[in-house]
């Protein structure tokens, strides 16, 4: 797929943002100021944000393609906690979003959208990447929709 220059987080973040243009959201698309930590995460320094502005921080948790045996299918798999910061950087909102792989431990929290495409199995998967990138911009759709109807509702 990096012969087809995908990038999964231009997808969400680019779906995301059309999606929130679409609902009458004004947005400003930020790469954030992240900082490694010692114990070699990331850190989103709040501080360091536009002033004067609610900032809708997008987090990916998984990002790729899971078959949760040897039998199941592939699915174009995307986790994504969407927080919306005040402009005094507190907490408006906390969402849990996800599509394709559907962890047991996670159901409860996470609003779940069911993929659109799979693939029977792992040489089909790699036969076709730019099937698979497709599959992961309808995933990274679904994602969005299912941000911006959150936000809706707010």
């Amino acid at each position: 797929m990096v012969f087809h220059k995908f990038s999964l987080t231009d997808a969400v973040t680019k779906a995301i943002e059309q999606k929130l243009l679409a609902a009458g959201y004004q947005v400003e698309v930020q790469d954030g100021p992240w900082e490694k930590t010692e114990d070699g995460k990331y850190a989103l320094k709040k501080d360091r944000l536009p002033q004067d502005k609610v900032v809708l921080v997008i987090s990916p948790r998984i990002g790729g393609f899971v078959a949760d045996t040897v039998v199941s299918d592939y699915q174009p798999t995307i986790w994504i906690v969407a927080t919306l910061l005040g402009k005094d950087r507190s907490e408006i909102y906390r969402g849990f979003h996800s599509t394709g792989w559907k962890s047991k431990i996670s159901s409860e929290r996470w609003k779940y959208s069911p993929p659109k495409t799979t693939f029977p199995n792992f040489d089909a998967l790699m036969a076709k990447p730019e099937q698979a990138a497709i599959a992961l911009n309808e995933s990274a759709q679904l994602i969005s929709e299912s941000v911006a109807e959150d936000l809706r509702r707010r």
